[in-house]
């Protein structure tokens, strides 16, 4: 309801229960699910005050003081889709899809940059001492914590999954116990968490292997969600395993029991059933519960779907779950340029579906059937991308409202990462040759900055190094 009413008001306004909007906004029931009743209660008794000003041009500085307005849903997305389509990433999480099919009972309030880690963070208070000043945490003090790793689709045939996830448990496992923790700031919760993040590195692989090459187009999103739904179910399944049969050999992590999984829920249990992902269970999940309530988990987290961009580049694979951008791409730093091209380019080159190229097919569709299956089963999030082809004309802003944010919130998918944009647009400048002026040095300097900053790879560059 795109003219429903918006509250807007500052996180440190205090409801009658002395709680902040903030907290009151930012709350999980004791099974870790979503529940925000004592905020909307007190939202709807604002929001009816027929005093309460609606938010204009003309009286920002209301909000910006913290002052109660009200807004519509039209205005709101329509701003936010304004400036995620102007910078490209104005990253968002969606509260309730991130705690509701959380594997956390503590409440989930932000995500990284990259926005795929979504764990329960604790602020930590600073205690200033005379000139000099030094962090003390308290003992909730919490800082969100990622060691990843990635199951390689395509190279990794199905029946070789539970192997892999074995193999991958155990060695986060090595990494947990020769790593110092101490030298990141308010990590004392670490290894008491044990979080891992497994994602999938080469999707495309295995679905222009499975899928792309089998297929007429018209049927490519329902087979690449059967297919997602069937590989990233035995990840996800075999790394709980993995982690319950270490935790029978070693002990379960010493905050298991602040999991939803030790209460016997899994994420089949709350992720949201959808026509995209609502396909039948290959795996005993039953025994699997069973095993976790007896033995628990040697982790709280495993698994967390990353862009995968430096590793991909050394291995030559695919990042991700991304479409490649063509056949042979350039990638690299500011040191180092090195092509790439996409796996078995002899055998499937053709048959890749490229972010650019010119089939029919709503690439962003197919996105979205290939994540609601990752989704449906991982217990973090995703690195969730777009793709608009700009050459092809105007963008329709209904369509973009339901592809960035309503099409989302149905599939269950927590956070949103990059807009790509393809805008590779040959314009007839005949006429305006003699109006051309050159660059300003500051603009030239600008310029070279964003380019080196393209080039950057690691969180501060956008992009995940593993």
């Amino acid at each position: 309801r795109l003219n429903e009413k918006v509250l807007l008001v500052s996180p440190n306004e205090l409801l009658p229960s002395g709680k902040t909007a903030y907290e009151a906004f930012y709350n999980v029931d004791e099974d870790g699910k979503y529940d925000d009743t004592e905020y909307r209660e007190w939202e709807s008794k604002l929001l009816a005050d027929p005093d309460l000003p609606y938010l204009t041009k003309d009286n920002t500085q209301t909000a910006v003081n913290g002052a109660p307005v009200y807004t519509t849903a039209y205005d709101m997305f329509s701003t936010l889709l304004s400036q995620m389509m102007s910078t490209g990433r104005l990253y968002t999480l969606n509260v309730t899809n991130t705690n509701d099919h959380s594997c956390f009972l503590d409440v989930v309030e932000m995500t990284n940059l990259c926005v795929e880690i979504t764990q329960p963070t604790t602020p930590v208070h600073l205690e200033y001492k005379s000139k000099e000043h030094e962090f003390k945490p308290s003992y909730d003090s919490e800082t969100s914590f990622c060691q990843l790793g990635g199951v390689v689709f395509g190279n990794t045939k199905y029946d070789e999954i539970e192997d892999v996830c074995y193999w991958i448990c155990r060695f986060q496992e090595a990494v947990f116990n020769i790593t110092e923790y101490s030298t990141i700031p308010f990590s004392h919760k670490q290894k008491k968490r044990r979080n891992i993040g497994i994602g999938f590195v080469n999707t495309q692989q295995l679905l222009v292997e499975e899928v792309y090459s089998k297929f007429p187009e018209k049927e490519w999103v329902k087979e690449t969600s059967k297919t997602m739904h069937k590989y990233v179910e035995a990840v996800q399944y075999y790394l709980l395993k993995a982690s319950n049969k270490l935790a029978e050999e070693l002990g379960p992590c010493e905050m298991f029991d602040r999991t939803k999984y030790s209460k016997g829920i899994l994420p089949i249990d709350t992720c949201k059933n959808t026509e995209l992902n609502s396909h039948p269970l290959l795996l005993d999940w039953e025994a699997l519960r069973s095993d976790i309530k007896k033995h628990g988990l040697r982790f709280g987290a495993h698994t967390a779907s990353m862009p995968v961009e430096s590793s991909s580049v050394t291995f030559s694979l695919i990042n991700g779950n991304e479409f490649p951008r063509t056949p042979v791409t350039f990638k690299g730093n500011k040191k180092l340029l090195t092509a790439v091209s996409v796996p078995k380019i002899a055998e499937y080159g053709d048959k890749y579906v490229y972010a650019w190229d010119n089939r029919k097919i709503d690439k962003n569709a197919l996105y979205l059937a290939m994540c609601s299956n990752i989704n449906k089963f991982i217990d973090q999030s995703i690195s969730y991308n777009f793709y608009f082809d700009l050459t092809k004309g105007k963008l329709d802003e209904l369509d973009l409202l339901n592809t960035i944010f309503v099409a989302l919130s149905r599939e269950g998918v927590k956070t949103t990462y990059y807009l790509n944009f393809n805008t590779d647009v040959q314009v007839d400048d005949t006429d305006d040759k003699d109006k051309t002026e050159e660059m300003t040095e500051e603009e030239k300097q600008f310029f070279e900055q964003l380019k080196l900053l393209e080039q950057e790879s690691g969180c501060a560059g956008g992009s995940c190094t593993l």
